[in-house]
């Protein structure tokens, strides 16, 4: 069998279709576009929080300025003053018990520090215990203020009012609002 050649078709050509060459991927984090319209917004808002108060101040002032007898300014008064001058304040000794002992004067003088005080025996206990663990000689102590159980955490004693203030110190560092008490040995 032969072929004719010469007959034959010619084969389409073939033709490469050009790819289009892919755009390289920015990253999704930075957006021209979008950076400067967020940088711009911004800008006016901040302008707008600083002068904005200023400028409505200003314009009510105006506006009050142009209508005088629309509002009266608020005055203020104060009648404490007045009732103080007018009151006769009597105090009534039996209210404030003198203790049975009095202290000496010349006895040596011990500083103890007052962490906190609660209503709750077992919060005082909790806190007790935290401040034991640290290292600070801690106790709690039962009291009674306006017929009510009250519980106070002292810190110390110490016989210096260095190691006080140093305690206290300590404990102003933990958001305590802790005072320095004194004592003196009764005689």
């Amino acid at each position: 069998m032969f072929r004719d050649f010469a007959k034959r078709s010619k084969p389409a050509k073939r033709t490469r279709k050009k790819r289009r060459k892919a755009t390289p991927t920015r990253s999704a984090l930075f957006h021209g576009p979008s950076f400067s319209f967020g940088a711009v917004l911004g800008a006016l808002v901040i302008i707008a929080a600083v002068y904005l108060p200023d400028y409505v101040e200003t314009q009510t002032q105006q506006v009050q300025a142009s209508n005088p007898g629309s509002e009266k300014p608020a005055t203020m008064t104060f009648e404490f003053p007045d009732r103080l001058k007018k009151a006769a304040v009597t105090a009534a000794p039996d209210d404030y018990p003198v203790p049975q002992t009095q202290a000496d004067p010349s006895a040596p003088v011990k500083y103890v520090v007052q962490a906190a005080s609660f209503e709750i025996d077992i919060e005082a206990d909790q806190l007790r215990a935290g401040l034991l663990l640290q290292g600070l000689p801690a106790t709690s102590v039962p009291t009674q203020v306006a017929g009510k159980p009250w519980f106070r955490v002292m810190v110390g004693p110490y016989n210096r009012r260095v190691e006080a203030q140093r305690a206290l110190t300590n404990l102003r560092n933990q958001g305590f609002d802790a005072i320095i008490l004194t004592q003196r040995t009764t005689g």
